[in-house]
């Protein structure tokens, strides 16, 4: 055996090993956390609060589920990516805004109550859907849009595509891809997305559970080992167990998403706020510092919160948070003492 042939063995070897160590990591939460018995109830009512109407409009990509109430200019709440993701996320903050405004927040195609595609929709693709609903639904006015994650990365998309609308961004985290799949756990998964097998296994018997979710809540999306959130947790494990829930995710991390947008982003003309955390483990200020120099019209503020999910950890503080950026753009700032 000649030596390159040699080191071309060791390589497979070297290969098969990992992924039968992957395997294992996956067969193992699958006997652990798979035959526990789920529970089959739908959506949680908490889904929206009561006072919002829930709607459905038709886009070319699929049918949005949406929840609004209130009256006056449109203001518009995108929740991020990330598995169970829905508009739940932003439903702590958005209900104090409905004195002054038209209170809309969409469940992104894929995710929560609107439809989820056999394929998963990429970036232009959910941009295209998003600019068709929001044209209905608004009537023509341009909305102020706050959104996070890589919902924000839709929202700049969006507002590149058309300078005239949106009327102004609030972005909690606009991340890349590349931000999120950090680690281990994020590589491990990549390589299980492209077994349609083990990915299904895999979010089955573990990627659409509770268990996973307080441990995701913890690390990830709140950002604190403590917190404990029963209510977030039985949302999120819910619209993560519905119906091909799992197939934009997979798709994200197979690169739906990974379009780089820095070519664009001087293309945004409204008014952009970036918010971030001021002290992060996980996020880099130098990160936010970037984009915000990319971005024409964009301010940047760091807060003292953590986590994806901060609208759901610290609602009241990024409620005012949010008001007062509203209000820095030249609208009335809401009472929320009413």
């Amino acid at each position: 055996m000649s030596k390159q042939d040699d080191e071309s063995l060791r390589r497979k070897q070297a290969l098969g090993v990992g992924l039968g160590i992957s395997l294992v990591g996956v067969l193992a939460l699958a006997l652990r956390y798979g035959f526990k018995k789920r529970d089959p109830s739908l959506l949680p009512e908490t889904l929206s609060p009561s006072i919002f109407a829930t709607r459905m409009m038709p886009t070319s990509h699929g049918e949005i589920v949406y929840h609004v109430s209130g009256s006056g200019d449109p203001l518009v709440f995108l929740h991020g990516v990330y598995p169970g993701a829905s508009s739940f996320e932003w439903s702590r903050v958005y209900p104090e805004f409905t004195a002054g405004w038209e209170v809309i927040a969409p469940d992104l195609l894929g995710f929560g109550e609107s439809a989820r595609p056999s394929v998963a929709l990429d970036l232009r693709e959910q941009a295209e859907s998003l600019v068709e609903f929001l044209h209905v639904v608004c009537s023509g006015r341009p909305p102020v849009v706050v959104a996070s994650g890589l919902g924000a990365k839709l929202a700049l998309l969006l507002a590149a595509q058309h300078p005239e609308f949106p009327k102004r961004l609030v972005l909690w985290l606009p991340l890349e891809v590349r931000r999120l799949l950090r680690g281990k756990a994020a590589r491990m998964a990549m390589g299980i997305s492209r077994l349609p097998w083990l990915r299904s296994l895999a979010w089955r018997s573990y990627l659409s559970s509770p268990a996973f979710f307080h441990s995701w809540l913890a690390k990830i999306g709140y950002a604190e080992e403590a917190a404990a959130d029963e209510e977030a947790v039985s949302v999120l494990a819910n619209c993560a167990g519905l119906y091909q829930s799992e197939v934009a995710i997979w798709g994200i991390l197979k690169g739906s998403f990974q379009e780089d947008l820095t070519s664009r982003l001087r293309d945004v003309r409204c008014p952009t706020t970036i918010l971030w955390p001021e002290s992060s483990v996980r996020y880099l200020p130098a990160d936010a510092e970037i984009l915000q120099r990319e971005i024409g019209q964009s301010s940047l503020k760091f807060l003292p919160v953590d986590g994806l999910l901060a609208p759901l950890r610290h609602p009241t503080f990024m409620r005012d948070t949010i008001g007062n950026e509203i209000a820095e753009g030249g609208v009335v700032r809401p009472d929320f003492s009413l």
